[in-house]
């Protein structure tokens, strides 16, 4: 009696082992949480800003695109870049690169198949508003996006 309960409670586990790897085999994906991470942005002036002719720190707003629930991602760091002015550029410019971090950001390990329903998560229009800081007036130089290739021009939003 001892063997045949031993063989059973075994057939038990064997079968109960196959159904848990067919289920966890039937989705090609999960949500996991990522390490943090640091992603270069795009950036755009905030709808209404008015840069007065001595400002030289303004607000910039990032759309961060991260899911509900998830701890808020937060500016990490700015590159600023000031050219001079020149025949070129007769205002100058500041090329601003803007970077966000996500501490613990929700990420999709796996593959979504066909027919399967898709991880819908990021791009929530949530955003995260910043200052940046230039040597000069921003209301006398033209302000570039550092995110794009080539720097795509940031004009006020009325």
């Amino acid at each position: 009696m001892e063997g045949i309960g031993r063989w059973f409670a075994g057939t038990l586990a064997l079968a109960g082992g196959i159904l848990a790897f067919g289920a966890a085999g039937a989705s090609g994906w999960e949500y996991v949480t990522g390490p943090p991470k640091v992603v270069e942005v795009a950036w755009n002036l905030p709808y209404g800003i008015e840069l007065g002719p001595k400002q030289r720190r303004f607000e910039i707003y990032v759309d961060s695109g991260f899911c509900s629930g998830e701890p808020h991602p937060v500016f990490d760091h700015f590159e600023v870049a000031e050219k001079p002015k020149s025949s070129r550029r007769p205002r100058g410019a500041a090329v601003i690169t803007a970077y966000i971090r996500f501490p613990a950001p929700t990420e999709v390990r796996g593959e979504v198949r066909e027919g399967e329903p898709s991880p819908a998560c990021a791009g929530l229009g949530y955003g995260i508003t910043g200052h940046v800081r230039l040597k000069r007036p921003a209301a006398r130089v033209a302000l570039f996006d550092g995110h794009a290739t080539p720097p795509r021009r940031v004009h006020l939003r009325p």
